[in-house]
């Protein structure tokens, strides 16, 4: 069951309500990849930008942005699920990267690189009782020869990490993981064919584009005339003083 059914499947319980059949459930899955053993599912966590800053589209991308006393972001979540061994219960690993990451992928898969390195390490929420803060780890790389030197049918692999590690903050304000304080919880691997792999990112590009044709009209139809009536109000008041 994907990470969007499984939701989907919790919310209903919680409610109280009569379990809705799978084929009507309304997720937001963008792109799946399955095998017999595995699965990596594309899912729109995006979100879009406040009034205030209309022009950046996407919350969370010029300033931190939060609603209801949560902070948020727009985010393409990634969930990895390895299900291959029936006497135990599945891995499933999730991580999330930005938009324009994912538009920067499907960009270099178009390009047809040879060789491809991506990873996104983030360390995130408060400390549990024994300081410990959520992780999530995500590598995307293509490498057209395997060790021996022969030609990759699968070049592309994406690794995901879940773990948890003590958080510490740089000079510049940003958070990062102690050295040697990382502890690895859950971890799933996927390989993919050029064209697979294609496939899935391609299905993601147009997920966005669509969604920042739809969020960003609304955005600027409303936010231009804001920010024309605030400047115009403070030197009218200006030129009073």
């Amino acid at each position: 069951m994907s990470d969007t059914q499984n939701q989907a499947q919790l919310q209903n319980q919680h409610q109280g309500q009569q379990q809705t059949p799978t084929q009507d459930r309304i997720t937001g899955q963008i792109a799946v990849h399955k095998t017999d053993k595995k699965l990596l599912e594309f899912i729109d966590n995006l979100n879009p930008a406040p009034l205030q800053d209309y022009a950046a589209i996407h919350a969370g991308t010029v300033r931190p942005y939060e609603k209801d006393g949560q902070r948020v972001y727009s985010v393409i979540r990634i969930v990895a699920q390895d299900y291959s061994r029936k006497d135990e219960h599945s891995i499933r690993a999730k991580a999330n990267i930005a938009p324009e990451e994912a538009l920067y992928i499907a960009e270099r898969i178009k390009a047809g690189v040879k060789d491809f390195k991506f990873e996104a390490v983030k360390i995130f929420g408060n400390p549990d009782n024994q300081g410990y803060c959520p992780m999530t780890k995500i590598w995307i790389n293509r490498s057209e020869k395997n060790a021996d030197g022969e030609t990759m049918n699968r070049p592309w692999k994406v690794d995901i990490e879940n773990g948890k590690g003590r958080k510490a903050y740089g000079k510049n304000g940003g958070a990062y993981c102690q050295g040697g304080s990382y502890v690895l919880e859950k971890k799933v691997f996927l390989n993919f064919s050029d064209y697979e792999f294609f496939k899935l990112l391609s299905a993601v590009e147009r997920y966005i584009r669509i969604w920042e044709i739809v969020h960003g009209a609304k955005l600027v139809r409303e936010g231009r005339p804001a920010r024309d009536m605030q400047y115009a109000t403070a030197n009218a008041t200006s030129e009073h003083q």
